[in-house]
């Protein structure tokens, strides 16, 4: 990937063209699985979560996103030991080639990540939580029955409205990384470099 145009202009000639984000040798392979591994992540995170709803914001959903995340780790894992052993061979590209396989993956994560907070912050604004009561302390047993009229009454109850936010827990930042790692996909850089990021020439 290039630098804009606008700072070309105050890049020296000596240092036009210069890589400052260089890859080691075969560092695409482990990127790639461990980005296409997240996709897989958000993907089955979100079909368990249609299989099995939970109200946005529960306390459960902290339990799902740790299963989430040693689900992304395994993922990387087994989809790095399969790259590895398969670069070269039957259709998949050599170590340093992988450019093209992480730019899908880094396109199709974004994607589901963008597409999955935008719902969850639809859900969010549109939803009507079940109206909540504080609960009715007990009323002490070992008062006589003919005594029952001498304890305090009882608090009114008060209905408590919750609240309702278009913005809740990740689901802005979310988004807003999903789409820019859209843009950088989209955007691309030299598929037959290690570099990711490059001065202007």
């Amino acid at each position: 990937m290039d630098l804009p145009g606008a700072m070309s202009a105050r890049v020296p000639d000596m240092l036009r063209g210069a890589c400052v984000m260089p890859l080691p040798p075969g560092a695409l392979v482990p990127l790639t699985a461990f980005v296409a591994a997240l996709f897989c992540g958000v993907v089955m995170r979100s079909a368990y979560d249609l299989g099995q709803p939970i109200p946005v914001g529960d306390e459960r959903e902290s339990g799902r996103h740790f299963l989430q995340w040693c689900m992304v780790m395994s993922f990387t894992v087994l989809l790095y030991l399969a790259l590895k052993n398969m670069a070269g061979i039957a259709g998949v590209p050599a170590p340093d080639a992988f450019g093209p396989w992480l730019r899908a993956a880094l396109f199709a994560f974004g994607g589901a990540l963008a597409v999955r907070s935008l719902v969850r912050m639809q859900i969010t604004m549109f939803r009507r939580d079940a109206v909540l009561t504080p609960s009715i302390p007990e009323v002490d047993r070992r008062a006589p029955v003919e005594e029952v009229d001498a304890l305090p009454p009882l608090p009114a109850l008060e209905r408590a409205e919750p609240e309702h936010r278009f913005v809740g827990g990740r689901n802005w930042p979310g988004f807003l990384i999903g789409a820019l790692l859209v843009a950088v996909a989209a955007e691309g850089w030299d598929m037959q470099s290690l570099c990711l990021l490059r001065l202007a020439n």
